[in-house]
């Protein structure tokens, strides 16, 4: 090596040995050559690592490393390797990091976790095993299947399977706190307890019904397959949002319908099905469609049949028409004075209108009777026509009739001479709308 050859060497590595230390501040332009690497401190910075490449500086700044205080804790029994040579025990705590990027999390043991969210577009959140699941908190759960605009989509409730291969119930439940003060759902009167709720929201052609179901029950038994039961009344009820679509309620039974006012169960038909209602009834309003041939209604069972007469055992009503009897007594009517059968307000002046009145008298061991036909067919008179007395007498009082603005009803007048007394009835035969 030549003299100038080795004073260039010489320049090179004492330019090395100063690069290669750790100093302060950016290498000038003019510092070190190719593949010359220097640590520097850049002061407001930090530290860094430099190497010259083509004629510039490149660098890579370094991070601070954690104080070991145990070097132990870095033996290599207390590794995780990523191949699984060493198990991993004890608790990890990540500080406020968040661990991402994990693919399949296999976790076996009690698993606690806070403030979760689950989203299932890259899969189905799936739970299964044996144990029971449980959700318990302390606040409102909510279960909502939001679906698509064109794709509804269900919240299921399932006890066992469709093939019957398991069997399992569906139980909801609601306890209210018996010592709620005032203000809360639990004082009100409204749902509170469970509230099934299906909203078509007014819009056309879509009703979300409720439909409760139970079928496929091969042998009857003593139970019932839908059963609701209140200790605090049951109100059923039918709403619509205009009057002219009014909603009905309809109640259908193969197998007879018992309505009962009763302290305990009601026995249910084996035979001859029909409606039965227990304890008092009220109706206000008897109906049929014009020219419907009613049914037998008859005390006796077996005996309705189509097109016959209705027939009761005990009728006690004012408002029948074509056949109704009024009725008076009075056991001390003097001579001249008079039986009132018919009451000025009751008598019926409409033209066609008829009664037949029967008067009954009687005086110690004598007896007579009156009979007669009162016609209203004038404008405003009425015709009585007696059609029967009997009696050892010539007289056997008067019978007379009259409404309108003067009316004086149907009466009966004394004129035998003494006092006597009276029975005496009035059947209304027919009015002018009947015919």
């Amino acid at each position: 090596m030549s003299r100038e050859q080795r004073v260039t060497q010489r320049k090179i590595n004492q330019s090395r040995k100063k690069l290669n230390t750790i100093s302060k501040g950016y290498p000038s332009a003019n510092e070190g050559h190719d593949g010359q690497e220097t640590i520097r401190w850049v002061d407001g910075k930090g530290l860094f690592y430099f190497v010259k490449y083509n004629g510039t500086w490149y660098s890579h700044q370094f991070n601070q490393a954690p104080t070991v205080s145990d070097p132990k804790s870095f033996a290599d029994d207390n590794l995780i390797y990523s191949d699984g040579r060493n198990a991993f025990t004890g608790n990890q705590s990540h500080g406020n990091n968040n661990i991402t990027n994990v693919n399949d999390l296999d976790v076996n043991g009690h698993t606690t976790l806070d403030k979760t969210t689950v989203d299932t577009t890259d899969g189905v959140l799936d739970v299964s095993g044996s144990n029971n699941v449980q959700v318990t908190p302390e606040a409102e759960i909510t279960l909502q299947a939001q679906g698509a605009t064109d794709a509804p989509k269900n919240v299921k409730a399932i006890g066992g399977k469709s093939d019957f291969t398991k069997y399992g119930g569906v139980l909801v439940e609601s306890y209210n706190k018996t010592t709620e003060s005032g203000g809360t759902d639990a004082s009100n009167y409204a749902a509170n307890g469970v509230h099934i709720l299906a909203d078509a929201g007014n819009t056309a052609s879509k009703h979300n019904n409720i439909f409760i179901e139970q079928k496929n029950t091969n042998a009857k038994g003593n139970g019932y397959g839908v059963d609701i039961k209140s200790s605090n009344g049951v109100k059923i009820r039918t709403a619509d949002n205009s009057s002219s679509q009014p909603t009905a309620i309809h109640m259908h039974s193969t197998g007879g319908v018992n309505i009962g006012v009763t302290s305990g169960e009601l026995t249910g038909h084996n035979s001859n099905f029909r409606t039965h209602i227990h304890g008092k009834c009220q109706l206000d309003t008897l109906y049929r469609p014009s020219g419907q041939i009613a049914t037998d209604i008859d005390v006796a069972e077996g005996n309705a049949a189509a097109g016959n007469h209705v027939k009761f055992e005990a009728i006690n009503t004012d408002n029948l028409v074509k056949n109704f009897t009024y009725k008076a007594k009075d056991l001390t009517v003097a001579n001249n004075a008079y039986l009132q059968i018919v009451s000025t307000s009751d008598i019926e002046n409409t033209i066609g209108t008829m009664y037949l009145v029967t008067v009954g008298i009687r005086q110690g061991t004598n007896s007579w009777q009156n009979v007669a036909i009162c016609s209203r067919l004038g404008l405003t008179e009425w015709q009585v026509t007696t059609i029967g007395q009997s009696g050892s007498t010539s007289n056997y009082g008067t019978i007379t009739a009259k409404g309108g603005g003067s009316a004086t009803g149907i009466r009966w007048t004394n004129n035998i001479g003494s006092e006597v007394s009276v029975f005496g009835t009035a059947q209304r035969i027919i009015e002018s709308s009947d015919y």
